[in-house]
């Protein structure tokens, strides 16, 4: 649905949208995070490995593999210098189910980025064991963590393609399609 939207409304935007990722990629993110992906997520990357361009309100581009990669690279060299990294606090919320708040400024290696509004927000699926593995939050410059914004990357997708079949709101953001891109506001 998001790709026959996009041809029909925004060429030039689909024509931003990345082929599939391979395996080796796919591996290596794994490997790296130390967890298996959410099939959703893998799913995703081997439809389209990422986009120029925003697609998920408000002004976030999906990342490609190797762009989660490097994202969360930088984010674990980032939050080990966060006030308390490795103390009682830290390992509470390493060992907390998926979709737990953490409000300590720190990145957990259990979080992969998913999008970036190439400014200082990230979306993330957060990968540790419990019901909510996979879920979608959101992290802002200040390492603040937003509550879950979605179940898993299948219902953050299936909103957007909502809006853009028949225009219902995502997060309270309309969408609007043109020529020279997606832009989501209020």
């Amino acid at each position: 649905m998001i790709t026959e939207f996009l041809g029909a409304h925004c060429p030039d935007v689909l024509a931003r949208v990345h082929g599939p990722a391979g395996a080796v990629e796919l591996r290596l993110v794994e490997q790296t995070v130390g967890r298996p992906l959410p099939d959703d997520l893998a799913d995703w990357w081997r439809l389209a490995d990422g986009m120029d361009g925003v697609l998920i309100p408000m002004l976030f581009r999906p990342l490609s593999a190797t762009g989660a990669l490097g994202g969360y690279r930088t984010m674990i060299a980032a939050g080990s210098e966060a006030p308390g990294y490795g103390g009682p606090s830290y390992r509470e919320h390493l060992a907390a189910p998926a979709g737990t708040v953490c409000r300590h400024g720190f990145w957990l290696p259990q979080w992969l980025p998913i999008a970036t509004d190439l400014g200082t927000h990230l979306l993330f699926v957060d990968l540790r064991p419990g019901p909510d593995f996979g879920c979608v939050s959101g992290i802002d410059e200040h390492r603040e963590h937003d509550n879950r914004l979605w179940p898993d990357v299948a219902a953050m997708l299936a909103e957007v393609a909502a809006a853009m079949r028949d225009g219902t709101p995502v997060r309270g953001y309309l969408l609007e399609a043109g020529a020279d891109g997606i832009r989501w506001g209020w």
